[in-house]
């Protein structure tokens, strides 16, 4: 491949993916700034491995995977662990009180709600990215659904 080709490459996934990822990271760190970073982070490992990909869902699952590791990471690594300040999506989104509310759940919870709901994936693609069975992911949607149900609620 010659530079230019790589190039475009990047930069078509970059406008594909790079939304997506900041959104999943940021739902794990709570930061939209540290998010951003571990977004870019992911596409400096894709540069520096340049993975082959057999479709695109494995493409898309691919980078949603580094980028969750890159989140615990980040997260486990003690000079990173900073007081926790959750930077809100401004109130003039739609949807940003569902989105707190979201935010609010454990991690495990807000991962799979934010792949199934805002990323489209579908149960099988959430537990082949996080390397656990359909029926825990399945478990995991009903008990956050449990977990926002009394909010949502007109």
């Amino acid at each position: 491949m010659s530079a230019r080709t790589d190039r475009e490459t990047v930069a078509r996934l970059f406008e594909t993916y790079y939304d997506s990822l900041s959104k999943i990271a940021f739902c794990y760190l709570k930061n939209i700034y540290d998010a951003q970073d571990i977004a870019c982070d992911v596409f400096l490992k894709y540069i520096e491995v340049r993975p082959t990909f057999e479709s695109s869902e494995h493409e898309k699952a691919w980078f949603i995977r580094v980028t969750l590791n890159k989140c615990k990471d980040f997260l486990r690594h003690s000079k990173y662990i900073r007081a926790k300040a959750i930077c809100r999506i401004s109130a003039t989104d739609s949807g940003s009180e569902i989105l707190d509310l979201v935010m609010a759940l454990p991690e495990k919870y807000r991962a799979v709600i934010h792949m199934f709901y805002y990323e489209d994936m579908s149960v099988r693609q959430i537990a082949d990215v996080l390397k656990i069975s359909v029926s825990a992911v399945t478990k995991r949607l009903e008990r956050a659904r449990k977990m926002l149900e009394p909010y949502l609620k007109d």
